[in-house]
């Protein structure tokens, strides 16, 4: 890693680490997400069994354990909520007992790791995506998620709503500054107000 000219990493954390252990910064740069848009399709518009679903690494940083703690205060205001989480990892154990120690056990399915050509039927059986991750950069699953929602909500729509309907799609503002391009520098990026922080991608669909 150290003689390498260019690292990709996928989030801030590992950014972090890497510069702690002397690897300029300069030589670090988030990639774009390759995702496949044919495959987060919805099948139909049945009505899912869950409210909410996660999906991802079951590892301390994604912070699934602030996840459950939410979801259990969350039941006693609405009973029978319903979560599904897709992933495995080192702390899936440790989350399933915390599951019991909530008392929301019966509530909560551990569907384990799946596939990437599965999970858009587990994305299908849910109503809503979640994620308390405190070091992803851009996150494939909430990718994942969005297409497969967006689908679903287009699917449900007939070919005259369709038509008498504007879509608008709003992106995040700006670029984080480790992978500003010209004509937009570093110090003018994600989380300033100048033009390169404040810019936000804007698509509209629709007559």
């Amino acid at each position: 890693v150290r003689h390498s000219k260019a690292i990709a990493v996928r989030g801030t954390q590992m950014a972090s680490w890497l510069t702690q252990q002397g690897i300029p910064s300069e030589r670090l740069f988030s990639p774009q997400n390759i995702h496949n848009f044919d495959l987060f399709c919805p099948d139909d518009i049945r009505k899912p069994e869950f409210d909410l679903i996660y999906v991802g690494l079951l590892s301390p940083y994604k912070r699934v354990d602030l996840l459950l703690n939410a979801f259990a205060q969350s039941s006693e205001v609405i009973p029978n909520l319903t979560l599904l989480i897709v992933g495995d990892g080192s702390e899936r154990t440790k989350l399933e007992k915390l599951a019991e120690a909530l008392k929301v056990r019966e509530q909560v399915c551990f569907a384990g790791k799946q596939s990437i050509s599965q999970l858009p039927k587990f994305y299908q059986n849910a109503k809503v995506f979640i994620m308390t991750s405190q070091g992803d950069g851009l996150p494939m699953a909430m990718i994942e998620a969005m297409d497969h929602q967006i689908g679903r909500l287009l699917s449900s729509m007939t070919t005259e709503e369709r038509d008498n309907t504007i879509i608008i799609f709003i992106g995040d503002n700006g670029s984080p500054n480790r992978v500003a391009q010209s004509p937009y520098s570093a110090s003018r990026a994600k989380g300033t107000v100048y033009q390169g922080g404040v810019n936000t991608p804007m698509y509209i669909s629709g007559k």
